[in-house]
Parts: structure tokens; sequence; C-alpha cells
């Protein structure tokens, strides 16, 4: 474990527990905190912690992670369509992903679009555990794409997203022709 918040009714108290934390860090683990990763401030302000900005009563997801999301929708719509030229930066510095690029308008095969399902339902298993109904919707109706026609929302909450069935059925009856015409 690296990463711990701690709550307090002063910043007096608060300074004694990282005082605490630091000597205990230094003298039985011979380890130091990060000088730049620590900050006090009030509940209010929210604190960026695993992914989130935390606030008392809610949750939200970072507004990076957002983007990345974003961007990977951008960027699987780029492959379907054929014109994956400039990727994220995060996306194109994953070459598993960055040798498809280049391969044209791809009529995607079950593996691949279970692919890029895992990367959207690991970004909309993020959002569920925040205060974000709305956003996820909104983000699957706006950067949806070309996608929505291979993947639906699993449930009107917009917790991850399906591969549509009549899609399933085409490619178990594609790889059924294919096993009989061999």
């Amino acid at each position: 474990m690296d990463d711990l918040i701690l709550f307090g009714s002063s910043t007096a108290q608060l300074s004694r527990y990282r005082q605490a934390i630091r000597h205990f860090m230094q003298e039985e683990l011979e380890l130091t905190l990060h000088p730049h990763k620590q900050t006090l401030q009030a509940c209010h302000q929210g604190a960026d912690y695993l992914g989130y900005r935390v606030y008392p009563h809610y949750l939200h997801l970072r507004k990076r992670n957002i983007t990345k999301l974003v961007a990977w929708l951008r960027f699987f719509n780029n492959l379907l369509s054929g014109s994956s030229r400039h990727p994220a930066a995060h996306i194109a510095a994953r070459p598993e992903w960055m040798c498809l690029a280049d391969t044209g308008s791809l009529l995607p095969e079950l593996a691949l679009l279970q692919r890029m399902q895992g990367v959207i339902n690991s970004y909309y298993g993020m959002m569920k555990h925040a205060t974000h109904f709305r956003l996820r919707r909104d983000i699957w109706r706006r950067h949806g794409g070309l996608l929505t026609g291979y993947m639906l929302p699993n449930g009107p909450q917009y917790t991850s997203m399906r591969i549509k069935k009549c899609c399933m059925q085409d490619w178990v009856a594609g790889q059924h022709l294919s096993v009989h015409a061999g």
C-alpha cells in the first residue's frame, strides 16, 4: 500500500499524524514520504485518491480518466472506420493496439470487439462507483459512434457495455459456416 488518506478535526491533529507516520516510516521501514505528494486541506475541497476526486458525500472520477475514456472511444471508432492516424499518447504507447492502426477499415472479429469492450468497461466500472449516471450515458451517446452498432449499455444505468446479441449470433453462424466449408 502506498496511498493513504487521513481525516482529522484540525490541521494541528493532521500535522501530528503526519509526523508520527514520517517517524515510523523512517525508523521502522527506512522509507520516506514523497515531499510533493502530501496536502493538508479542507474536506469540502475534495482529495485526489485512487483515480477519484473524493468529497465528503460524493465521489467523482478524475477528469484525466474521463478524457482517456473518450480518447479510447475515438480510437476504437477510428479503427472501425479505417482512420486511426492520430491516437492519444496513452494509446500510441500501446503496440498491441497500434498494430491495428494501419489495417484500414475493420470488420471486427469477436476477440477484438471483446478487447475493446474490456477497455471500455474498465472505465465504466470505475464510473459506476462515482456520482456519474448522466456522464456515463452522455459519453456513450456522444462518443459511442460506430461502436454502438456492436455494443449497447448493459441496463438503464450505463454501468457497462455488452456486445449485441445479433452480433454474437452472426459470429457464431460465421464460425459454424467456416467449419463446414473447410
